[in-house]
């Protein structure tokens, strides 16, 4: 019987094809999307100012009242300086040649990436940087509750208090367990309508006592399976812009036969305009298992 030539005989000619490529899936959160931003112009220094003035005091008179009760008015400034942060990668013209084009294509996404996810941590960080009360403890489980008593905390804050929109963000570790609060009667009840039906069937989102929620995976998760979660005013937390992003190219001719750098750059800081208006939640965000 005639043995035919079968592949593996032949496999130092087979060519190696890269049909796809992709890079790295980010996590999807965007802190400066839920801050207030604001931009420091230029010609006007190297950072931003606000002034606030605190309140006067009425007093009751009558016709015969004489105010002796002169008030000063006073200020208090809010500055935020932004910093530049950069990533630069370089590659040469000979790995442009010969790599696969739709792996060329990707990897130009990389520093972009990079530089929002900086951003987006840097503004969860803000949130830990407060110096407010801490609600929650670390070990137990986060509840809807603990994220209604920071919006409660935020807009009955007796010295100044903090206005909608206020939002909620947290790892999905511990928005699970808000899932399992609003899911806890399914097989006991009947939940065909109502919150714990819609939660149960398309997972928890939404909005608790006015706290529009939001998943964060970059959030920090620290060696005890804990991590911290916040609740805030939108004008609570600023993010200050310095100058646009900007990516830049430089040739380096002399390096590897040919090379090409390319820069990101960008220049921001955040702050906190008010800590009673940004509350930090610490909760257990140990990985879901059932």
């Amino acid at each position: 019987m005639a043995q035919p030539t079968v592949t593996s005989q032949l496999d130092a000619s087979l060519p190696t094809i890269i049909s796809s490529a992709r890079v790295t899936r980010e996590q999807e959160g965007d802190m400066p999307g839920l801050v207030e931003r604001r931009t420091l112009g230029k010609g006007m220094g190297d950072t931003w100012h606000e002034v606030s003035y605190a309140k006067l005091t009425a007093m009751a008179v009558n016709e015969t009242t004489e105010n002796d009760n002169i008030q000063q008015v006073s200020d208090t400034d809010f500055s935020i300086k932004p910093t530049m942060v950069q990533i630069a990668t370089m590659l040469t013209d000979k790995v442009g040649r010969n790599i696969t084009k739709n792996g060329l294509r990707e990897i130009g996404r990389l520093g972009q990436n990079a530089m929002q996810r900086k951003k987006n941590i840097d503004g969860l960080t803000t949130i830990d940087a407060t110096g407010s009360t801490q609600l929650g403890s670390t070990g137990s489980a986060m509840t809807f509750g603990l994220v209604a008593a920071g919006v409660s905390n935020i807009t009955g804050n007796t010295t100044e208090p903090g206005h909608q929109p206020i939002r909620f963000v947290a790892h999905p570790f511990q928005v699970k367990d808000i899932y399992d609060q609003f899911t806890a009667p399914v097989g006991t009840y009947d939940i065909s309508e109502g919150a714990s039906f819609r939660v149960f069937r398309e997972g928890f989102k939404g909005m608790i006592n006015t706290a529009q929620a939001y998943e964060n995976g970059d959030l920090t998760i620290d060696s005890s399976d804990d991590a911290k979660a916040g609740v805030f005013a939108k004008d609570g937390i600023v993010l200050v812009q310095d100058m646009s992003p900007r990516m830049e190219t430089e040739r380096k001719p002399r390096t590897g036969g040919g090379s090409t750098i390319i820069t990101h750059t960008d220049s921001y800081a955040y702050g906190i305009r008010q800590n009673q208006w940004v509350h930090e939640i610490v909760s257990d965000a140990t990985a879901p298992t059932s």
